[in-house]
């Protein structure tokens, strides 16, 4: 399959920009096809923003809608809410799920590093939480009906970094008792993750150049970007699953949805993500699909893509249903 690299690497091992801007086309904030996304400012001090995804029919007086929070992904240092791709998947979760969905642009590595993109992350859900959304609206920075948001049914989703931002936002959601009350999370969902470690795993070696959207190289650019001066793979932030990551027994997370792709080079770390939470007692729906490349939904002419969303659509479903095990904070 030919695929072209969201990262490109040079021979200094530097993201080059200017390509990447070439090969990451940007779409306008509009109303099409039954979704209407409006732009809001977060956080003036840092230029923070969302492009939020609201069904055009309005919803009936007595019911309130279902919350998506979005993280894209793009290896920290790249994409963006305005980027083709995550404005086309935030559109599908919409209008498939007659949702709101409030995808973040958050800053990006090496300019912000680590914790920055899960701070970010972070303040886009108290934006909503806190009721900052409605007054952005009152105020005349869009006039999407933000109030019609169900906050006691909300997903974290993200592909990549935008997955491994997911597993850090939840896990401080979880324990910050600041938001007890706020939102109730009903998943996560956590689609094909970028995690790592020092370690050269298998399927890293075996998966070198295989995988046309992803291999340790690229990794290695973006870790390198995004962590810390002095830190290494093996940092909490990359390694979720290591000996310097934090115990997450009796932490209240939500069920898991994790995909993995048979040829992502970074999938031995996406299974030891799933065994880790697992044995600390989480419950996890683990997807593996056979002959997926690393964030193979992005290309949504691929059979397996169909087969991906139809996944996707049935655990959120069951979660929805007025029986779903549920974690509030």
């Amino acid at each position: 399959m030919e695929c072209p690299a969201w990262l490109i690497v040079n021979s200094q091992d530097e993201v080059n920009r200017r390509l990447e801007e070439l090969l990451d086309s940007k779409v306008v904030a509009a109303t099409r096809d039954g979704v209407a996304a409006t732009a809001f400012t977060i956080q003036p001090d840092t230029s923070v923003w969302v492009r939020t995804f609201i069904p055009t029919t309005p919803a009936p007086a007595h019911l309130q809608l279902p919350v998506f929070f979005y993280f894209h992904g793009g290896g920290f240092v790249a994409m963006s809410a305005n980027s083709a791709f995550p404005d086309s998947f935030c559109r599908y979760l919409c209008k498939t799920f007659q949702a709101i969905v409030v995808s973040v642009d958050y800053r990006k590595a090496p300019d912000y590093r680590y914790p920055t993109a899960y701070d970010d992350c972070y303040a886009a859900v108290q934006w909503l939480a806190t009721g900052s959304a409605a007054a952005a609206a009152a105020a005349g920075q869009g006039e999407a009906p933000l109030q019609e948001a169900d906050l006691s049914r909300c997903f974290l989703v993200g592909e990549s970094a935008g997955g491994n931002i997911v597993h850090h936002v939840a896990c401080r959601l979880a324990s910050h008792a600041a938001m007890k009350g706020r939102l109730t999370v009903l998943g996560n969902l956590v689609l094909a993750p970028f995690f790592g470690g020092e370690e050269r795993t298998p399927a890293e070696l075996r998966l070198m150049k295989v995988d046309p959207f992803l291999d340790y190289d690229k990794c290695d650019a973006c870790w390198r970007k995004f962590l810390p001066a002095g830190a290494n793979r093996d940092h909490p932030a990359v390694n979720v699953s290591g000996p310097e990551a934090p115990d997450l027994r009796g932490l209240p997370l939500a069920p898991f949805l994790v995909t993995v792709g048979e040829y992502d080079s970074t999938k031995d770390w996406q299974l030891r993500y799933v065994k880790s939470l697992q044995r600390m007692g989480h419950h996890v729906h683990l997807h593996f699909y056979k002959g997926g490349i690393h964030c193979f939904h992005c290309l949504p002419d691929l059979a397996l893509s169909s087969v991906f969303r139809a996944d996707l659509e049935h655990f959120v479903h069951s979660k929805l249903l007025p029986t779903t095990t549920t974690t509030s904070f």
